[in-house]
């Protein structure tokens, strides 16, 4: 069953890879003015340490430029912060899924937005799903 799941998020990944081939000017040169995105949700601090963990934990197989620019933003532009933090808390590690903490997890995610050029502030993201559902990684 594990193998399954494995191979079923394997798959939804090339799928959406695949899909990312037609350029999308208005992504190019995206930044984050919009009210939603230009809202700090994060701290530097806590950037920082998603950084850290994500170099011990997720850069064996990933690298920090396929979550940030154009093809990161097509695949997850109508998706939630929070959707993204669900995703990599049930299927990440990919060898150990859900091994990191939720504070661990919630830090990757602050440093993803980061990486996507979203401001730091003065608070930290916190490890609430729902609330980080109010977050858009939308461009627009």
């Amino acid at each position: 069953m594990l193998a399954a799941r494995r191979i079923a998020i394997l798959t939804g990944l090339a799928v959406m890879f695949a899909a990312c081939a037609a350029p999308r000017p208005e992504l190019a040169s995206a930044t984050r003015s919009g009210t939603a995105a230009a809202t700090a949700h994060f701290t530097e601090d806590q950037s920082n340490r998603g950084e850290r963990t994500f170099n011990s934990a997720c850069a064996s197989c990933h690298a920090p430029a396929e979550f940030s620019g154009r093809v990161f933003l097509i695949n997850w532009e109508s998706r939630s912060v929070g959707e993204f933090y669900s995703f990599i808390r049930s299927a990440m590690p990919y060898s150990s899924p859900g091994s990191l903490t939720d504070q661990q997890y919630v830090d990757v995610t602050a440093y993803i937005l980061r990486l996507n050029e979203f401001p730091a502030g003065g608070t930290e993201l916190p490890p609430d799903e729902d609330a980080m559902r109010a977050i858009s990684f939308s461009t627009r």
